[in-house]
Parts: structure tokens; C-alpha cells; sequence
């Protein structure tokens, strides 16, 4: 596009300014053109932020990505809203925000299985996540809970490894879905114990509890956020916290460590992220904000009570976690020998 100024004018030797003006015109129209290209922190946000999550409204991820959303429309004097995208493991709501423009109205609110879990378990996902995916923030951590349906003959971790011995590939478990930390999880058990468990993927947490209650499969690693209902109406028994220590805020489910697997770790995360050409300070100015929301005592308290520990980690120290948690699970996979979803 050719702006009248930057024309040459017929009268350009008898006055001295046109030409500067001139160089001036062209230098802001130049720069008014290129503005869009590139979103500033200063100007953000601009309109309604959506926060996707890929999984069914319940989970953990949906239930942080809520309250935040809540806060933030408070704090930034825009509209945030959550949009649950699930399907095919929750790769159609990460595509979704990985083909968003890069000026943070989108979001991405989901546990760490996409970013930690080998890419090869997802050989038809359309994009490699740690290229395609900037993270902004671990939110909050996951301790997993083994469930186990009340008519189940076992009570505790020693009881299902001796069920699952005497009968081989007879019991099953549910998970959010094939590829998961959740099934990672409960392979890496199975590996120790020495025994074989089915796994039944479902898609998204509440529908593996729903799954566990009803007696479609006898166990469900899940988070606390979807646990707390079913474990406190009776329907389900808490077999085991899957980490080494009980968090602050549970204290009546002994852990795997406890009960004789001091190897298991198995706890999640929920982080933030944006698409991967995303500006480093934009996506710093989201992280700062979220931080703050993080820090109200009323925000952790309403996190900590459906089973949510606020662990805010930002920047180099956040991708060096998922670095080290990837490795740690591909271990684990080639241990396993899981195969890969299809």
C-alpha cells in the first residue's frame, strides 16, 4: 500500500519540511502496518482470553483453569472464559490452541501428560508438543489416588497385588485416557509388583470415576479433584495415595511408599501454556498475573480443598521440570513396554 506523502511532490524544492514530513509519514505508516504483527504485554488483553481445556468439565485441570478464569476477569477487566475441548486424548483441544495467533487470547489449561509423556505414544498427534506448545507455568501439582470399587476383594495396595497374582490380567483399572501420567503410573506399579493389570482409557477423570463406581473396572488413578465425591459418599475405598508423602491437606490415605513401594512417585501437574510463537514477555506477563491470583490465601485454600497443591513454577525453572519429568517417564515406557495410543 503507497501512502500521497511518500510520493515525491512537485513542490519539494521550494519548501524544506515535505521531505521530512514526508520521511516521517512513511516511517509511521510502516510501523502502523507492522503493529499487529507482534502482540505487546501493555496491550493485553484486548478481549475475552479463553482458557481450553481438553478434557470433560470435573478434572483438575478444568476446576484450576475455572477459578483462575474467575479471577482474572476480575483482575484484567476482560471477560476470561474456559472452553472444554476433549476428544481423542485431549489432542483436539491442544491442537486447537497450538493453530491459535500468538497474542495469548488463547490458552491452553491441562495436565502434564502432552509436554512430559513421550511423543511416540501419540504417533498420529498432528504436532510435536515441546516445539509446539510455550509453557508458561506449572500451576498447581496432582498427587493421584488408586481407587478401588467397594465390591473389589482387596482393600489396600498388599491385598491388590496379592488379588492380581493369583489371578493374572483379571483386574482392570480406568485412567482419563491411553498415554496418560495416570496409566504411566499405575505400569510403573504393576512393573514392581510383578503383576498384570488391563487398562480401561476413558476420556477425561470424572468419567474414569464414574467408570470405578458403577463397576465397569474394579480400580481408577485419578486426581483428588475427581476422587473426593466417591470417596467420601462410600462408593469407592481409597486404596492408596500413588506418591512418596501425604500432602498437608490429606491425611487419612497412607501413600504407595508407605505400603511397601518407595519407587512410585506418581503425581501430575496442571500447567498453563500458550502456542509456541507466542512473545517471551507476553507470555511472562500472563505467568505474573496468574501468580498473583495463585498467592491470594482464599485461591490456595479453595485449591487445597478439592485436593490441589499450589505450586507455582515460572519460566527456565518450569521447562527444566518438564525436561526432567520426560526423561523420568520414558524410562519407565521402554520399562513397561506401553504401547503406544492409536
Amino acid at each position: 500500500m503507497q501512502y500521497p506523502l511518500c510520493r515525491s511532490s512537485p513542490r519539494g524544492s521550494r519548501r524544506l519540511f515535505e521531505p521530512m514530513l514526508a520521511v516521517a509519514a512513511c516511517t509511521l505508516a510502516s510501523a502502523l502496518l507492522a503493529a499487529p504483527a507482534q502482540a505487546q504485554p501493555q496491550n493485553f488483553p484486548s478481549r475475552t482470553v479463553r482458557i481450553v481445556v481438553p478434557f470433560p468439565p470435573g478434572g483438575s485441570a478444568d476446576i484450576a483453569a475455572r477459578l483462575i478464569a474467575q479471577r482474572l476477569t476480575e483482575t484484567l477487566g476482560q471477560s476470561a472464559v474456559v472452553e472444554n475441548r476433549s476428544g481423542a486424548s485431549g489432542t483436539i483441544g491442544v491442537g486447537e490452541v497450538v493453530r491459535s495467533a500468538p497474542d495469548g487470547h488463547t490458552l491452553l489449561m491441562t495436565t502434564g501428560d502432552f509436554i512430559t509423556v513421550p511423543a511416540r505414544l501419540f504417533p498420529t498427534m498432528p504436532f510435536e508438543p515441546r516445539k509446539a506448545l510455550l509453557p508458561i507455568m506449572r500451576v498447581v501439582s496432582v498427587p493421584l489416588v488408586l481407587l478401588g470399587h467397594k465390591g473389589a476383594p482387596f482393600a489396600d495396595i498388599k491385598q491388590m497385588v496379592a488379588a492380581a497374582k493369583a489371578a493374572p490380567g483379571k483386574y482392570t483399572y480406568s485412567s482419563p485416557g491411553s498415554g496418560t501420567v495416570n496409566q504411566i503410573v499405575m505400569e510403573g506399579l504393576a512393573l514392581d509388583a510383578g503383576i498384570k493389570l488391563l487398562q480401561v482409557p476413558y476420556r477425561g477423570g470424572a468419567p474414569a470415576v464414574t467408570a470405578v463406581t458403577a463397576g465397569e473396572v474394579q480400580m481408577s488413578i485419578t486426581g483428588p479433584a475427581t476422587a473426593t465425591t466417591a470417596i467420601q459418599s462410600g462408593t469407592v475405598r481409597a486404596l492408596s495415595l500413588m506418591t512418596k508423602e501425604r500432602p498437608p491437606f490429606i491425611k487419612d490415605i497412607p501413600t504407595i511408599a508407605e505400603q511397601g513401594y518407595p519407587n512410585i512417585d506418581g503425581s501430575l501437574f496442571v500447567g498453563l501454556y500458550a502456542t509456541a510463537k507466542t512473545p517471551p514477555a507476553l507470555a511472562e506477563r500472563i505467568g505474573q498475573e496468574v501468580r498473583k491470583i495463585l498467592d491470594e490465601p482464599a485461591v490456595r485454600e479453595r485449591l487445597n480443598a478439592v485436593g490441589l497443591d499450589v505450586a507455582p513454577l515460572m519460566g527456565e525453572a518450569f521447562r527444566d521440570y518438564i525436561k526432567a519429568t520426560g526423561e523420568h517417564y520414558e524410562q519407565v515406557v521402554k520399562a513397561a513396554n506401553i504401547e503406544p495410543n492409536r
